[in-house]
């Protein structure tokens, strides 16, 4: 939990087998109280907004109380909604909102409102402030605020010219003990340099995501001074089935479009995937193809390798997604997964050579290194890291996970895990077991040859497995890609877990859908200790059927984070 936060838990006491049958509570108990809705709710928001009224109502602490608004009819919560999104396999919805006060949003606030499919509240959970007597105004106007930004960056105030115009928001710096009102700017395009130096330590070729900057600052809105930074971040047609060959040699099917001169487009219409060919151009300036990669024949074969590997591995992603998680794309909302092959970037590497591949300005680029004929082999052969890049678009929809710190190692978790699980996972075997898995992210990427990370053993790239070596530093946000390794490796121990008699504990695509509902749930500024917590209050509703599994399964997720010093 940040700093200068509480946390509220509010959860549906226990279902009778009956209840749980008809999948709906007429009332609900907080503290002895009962919550009775009305007949009907006009949307998910509107049915958050009440029974969040009156469980703020019925807390004895300050700040829930000063967040219910009792000036207000209906005791209406000071909070912005931000999202509603459905829960994977049911009809229950997750309603999102943000902390305000004064109209003005609370920087790392979040609270979510778990709703049944008869709208009525399951569980309510979130991160609040209190505020104290921080006042509303500010006394610097965005003008200035933007000219200390740049004075801080050491670059001309005219370079940040075109960036978006601030939001006052409220700020509790971990370091001290006071609010402040902050201008928060977002999408600066200049990062900060102890930021982009580090990761350099982790194996890949620079990224334009870092060194061509998508930072978010918040400027005191008082004295101008920078108080915290971290990295920020588009007509359906039938589809024809089409083959071909990948960079492994490895025969997929996929789905694009016919064009009627009898061609056929890397344009899957019903994933809404498009694959493109840079043609080595550099992805800092190159122009954009308007058409996706096209070929006489439905069969590529083998004329293409590094496109069928990209298309073939975001239908992967795509259907994972979909089939799993109930997630209709990266965003929830059918957003097109844009793919550019053969790409260069001359800031980060000498072309043809970008060892990367990174989910950029809401699309995926890949690079390519050398294979040991000397040939160009493009790195859309990992299925993995496509997984754990693809992950970042849908932290950037859900959770928005601060860049820096213990958020963004725990961003970098969550896309490792899901990239991990994405590239074991296969629709016709979902569950298969876990001893065949490979638990690396980029093998042969990392320094020396060796993979990027490792969920089974993070000691193998010299990263930590536990929080007694928790890695403090400026670099690299605040060590994101090194301290993830523990959040991985205590996820790992619950993929790997066995009961009494040796059988797996948890079914993969379980631990799969039990890790998007903790994320969901997570506030922008959450550390491990908020994900465990998370976690725990996700199982006790996933579990809530059968009470000797649910105490079963929370008995072992508490060890697998314990094993790692969480």
């Amino acid at each position: 939990m940040p700093k200068g936060f509480d946390r509220l838990q509010y959860f549906v006491p226990e279902r009778t087998d009956d209840e749980l049958a008809r999948a709906s509570i007429r009332s609900v108990t907080v503290r002895s109280q009962r919550i009775e809705p009305p007949v009907t709710f006009n949307s998910d928001e509107s049915a958050a907004r009440f029974y969040l009224g009156k469980i703020l109502m019925q807390d004895a602490r300050a700040p829930m109380r000063s967040l219910a608004s009792p000036e207000r009819t209906e005791h209406t919560p000071d909070v912005r909604f931000k999202s509603s999104d459905l829960v994977p396999g049911s009809q229950h919805c997750l309603v999102r909102f943000d902390q305000t006060s004064a109209s003005i949003p609370v920087f790392g606030s979040g609270i979510v409102v778990h709703l049944d499919e008869n709208r009525e509240i399951v569980s309510a959970t979130g991160d609040v402030a209190s505020l104290g007597n921080v006042s509303p105004l500010a006394t610097i106007s965005p003008l200035d605020a933007l000219r200390a930004l740049a004075a801080s960056l050491k670059v001309d105030e005219s370079q940040l010219a075109k960036t978006t115009p601030p939001e006052l928001t409220f700020f509790h710096p971990d370091a001290q003990s006071v609010w402040h009102l902050a201008y928060h700017f977002r999408n600066v395009p200049f990062e900060p340099a102890d930021a982009v130096d580090g990761h350099g330590d982790h194996g890949l070729s620079p990224s334009p995501r870092r060194l061509d900057g998508c930072a978010g600052y918040l400027v005191d809105a008082h004295d101008g001074g920078v108080l915290f930074s971290y990295r920020s971040a588009p007509a359906l047609d039938l589809p024809v089935e089409l083959t071909g060959l990948d960079v492994l040699g490895r025969s997929h099917d996929f789905l694009g479009r016919q064009l009627d001169d009898g061609s056929f487009l890397l344009e899957d219409p019903l994933h809404l995937i498009k694959t493109y060919d840079l043609s080595l151009g550099d992805i800092d300036g190159a122009v954009v193809p308007v058409s996706p990669i096209a070929h006489a024949s439905g069969d590529f074969a083998g004329t293409n390798p590094a496109a069928v590997s990209a298309h073939a591995n975001a239908s992967h992603v795509h259907e994972f997604y979909r089939t799993v998680l109930s997630r209709d794309s990266v965003d929830n909302k059918k957003m097109v997964l844009e793919s550019f092959i053969n790409c260069t970037y001359a800031r980060g590497e000498l072309a043809p050579l970008w060892r990367n591949a990174v989910w950029w300005r809401g699309r995926m680029w890949y690079g390519q290194d050398r294979a040991k004929d000397g040939s160009l082999q493009s790195l859309a052969r990992f299925l993995d890291i496509i997984g754990h890049e693809l992950a970042q678009g849908a932290t950037e929809t859900t959770a928005g996970l601060v860049y820096q710190g213990q958020s963004g190692a725990l961003s970098e978790s969550f896309s490792d895990i899901f990239g991990v699980i994405i590239a074991n996972w296969t629709p016709l075997n979902p569950d298969r077991d876990v001893a065949t898995w490979t638990w690396t992210i980029g093998a042969g990427l990392g320094k020396g040859g060796l993979q990027l990370r490792d969920l089974s053993d993070p000691s193998v790239t010299g990263d930590p497995a536990h929080m007694k070596d928790f890695v403090t530093t400026t670099k690299d946000y605040g060590g994101v890609h090194t301290n993830s390794n523990i959040h991985n490796k205590a996820v790992h121990n619950m993929l790997v877990a066995t009961d009494a008699s040796g059988a797996r504990v948890f079914r993969p695509t379980e631990v799969a859908i039990l890790m998007y509902l903790t994320l969901e749930g997570l506030s922008s500024r959450a550390t491990f200790a908020d994900a465990i917590a998370r976690l725990l209050e996700v199982a006790r509703v996933f579990y809530a059927r059968d009470s000797v599994m649910r105490d079963a399964r929370i008995a072992v997720i508490r060890a697998c984070y314990t094993a790692v010093g969480i």
